[in-house]
């Protein structure tokens, strides 16, 4: 299991991660309670915040573990800090959110949901996240009003697990059920496909230095104007 000792010193070994993910519980569920996006969906607000819940348990739990270490050696290989695990909690996404650059993108990310596509359907998400990991962003994003679509590499312990959780609190209408995608960001396409604006968010602190710029330079001229990268 997760110890003390594989915890950065400073948020106080295992003890003290346990009490940041009580308070982020609580502050998602103050949250999703508050946002106008779900207002008159009682069982949403429930769902997001216990899918969370769910998620940030998995770190902790023998068999995720070991069946995520296994994955992640078959891909990246044993090397040291191949395949490694982070998380961004809720308190630093809302954080981002926050910036004033990201505001216009925001409000018209909002306006596209409410709206939907053509012929009344679900317009195509605008927010892409490679490094999706377990697809937790992709909760808080729903929580704000707009879907997102995720990418990952490992697909046993991270992109189906997503999908099974999504399935299990009935959140597969909110997030898409294409929300969880196996992708390798060396391949996936960037642009939003209706040409609009849209928020790139790289989990790229552990992505090899060729792939980080790769990324960069091909998100320079394949997004739209407007659009907003995160790394």
């Amino acid at each position: 299991k997760m110890t003390a000792m594989e915890l950065p010193a400073e948020v106080g070994g295992l003890t003290g991660y346990r009490k940041i993910l009580e308070e982020e519980h609580r502050d998602f569920v103050e949250f999703c309670s508050q946002s106008p996006a779900l207002q008159g969906m009682p069982d949403i607000q429930k769902a997001l915040p216990a899918a969370l819940a769910d998620l940030r348990s998995l770190p902790q739990d023998d068999s995720w573990i070991v069946t995520h270490a296994a994955e992640s050696a078959r891909f990246f290989g044993p090397a040291p800090g191949a395949g490694t695990y982070g998380e961004t909690f809720f308190g630093a996404w809302r954080d981002v959110m926050a910036r004033p650059c990201l505001v216009p993108l925001i409000e018209s990310l909002k306006r596209d949901e409410q709206e939907g596509g053509s012929d009344g359907e679900q317009a195509e998400a605008r927010v892409m996240i490679l490094g999706s990991s377990l697809g937790y962003q992709c909760l808080f994003f729903a929580a704000m009003g707009t879907r997102c679509v995720g990418y990952d590499l490992l697909p046993e312990s991270m992109v189906e697990v997503a999908k099974a959780t999504s399935r299990k609190h009935g959140l597969d209408e909110v997030l898409g059920l294409s929300a969880f995608r196996l992708g390798d960001a060396w391949q996936v396409p960037l642009a939003h496909g209706s040409g609009e604006m849209s928020l790139l968010w790289l989990n790229d602190e552990n992505f090899p230095v060729e792939l980080r710029r790769s990324l960069l330079t091909r998100a320079a001229s394949e997004l739209a104007p407007g659009s907003v990268i995160v790394s």
